[in-house]
């Protein structure tokens, strides 16, 4: 199944900082009950679509006595992937609620093993794709998931597919 939602606004300033973290884990949990999914483990794939800052956006933020995670734009991108993936893990459960902040984009070992996030300037709120396995689906159809290990990792899909129960053989040898 697959389920979508959209976080709340953000301000500039809650880009890259726990508010971040905040409105993506509520979107992820929201796009699980779209999806029809209550256990996180049935979650095998999130993809968010986030905003970075921009000068203007930072400015405003100054101008009403806030600060920004960096003035650097594109710094902001690394910032706003990196709250979105601990909103997935936050949603998902990966990660506690009660996180150190600390740890956005400073600490490699906290990390979501079943999304991305992809920032743009485009938007000022999170859009969540999630896909997964719940057993109110009509489908036939299941997904899989495996770390990527490099570009062209067959072996990945093929552990995904056997994640699955599913037999691996024919072309995906070749």
């Amino acid at each position: 199944t697959v389920g979508t939602a959209m976080s709340a606004e953000l301000f500039p300033e809650d880009i890259g900082r726990p508010a971040m973290v905040e409105k993506v884990a509520e979107g992820v949990k929201a796009a699980m009950r779209a999806a029809g999914i209550d256990d996180p483990k049935d979650v095998h794939y999130v993809q968010v679509k986030c905003p970075l800052l921009t000068t203007a956006r930072a400015n405003a933020a100054k101008k009403r006595g806030a600060k920004v995670v960096t003035e650097d734009m594109t710094r902001s991108l690394g910032f706003s992937n990196g709250a979105s993936a601990f909103g997935i893990a936050v949603g998902r459960g990966e990660v506690p609620e009660d996180f150190d902040p600390r740890a956005i984009c400073t600490d490699a070992g906290i990390y979501t093993t079943r999304g991305a996030a992809s920032a743009g300037i485009e938007l000022m709120n999170c859009q969540v794709l999630l896909m997964g396995n719940s057993a109110a689906s009509v489908s036939s159809l299941v997904v899989g998931h495996h770390r990527l290990d490099d570009l062209i990792d067959a072996e990945g899909v093929r552990a995904a597919l056997r994640s699955v129960g599913v037999t691996v053989g024919g072309a995906l040898d070749d």
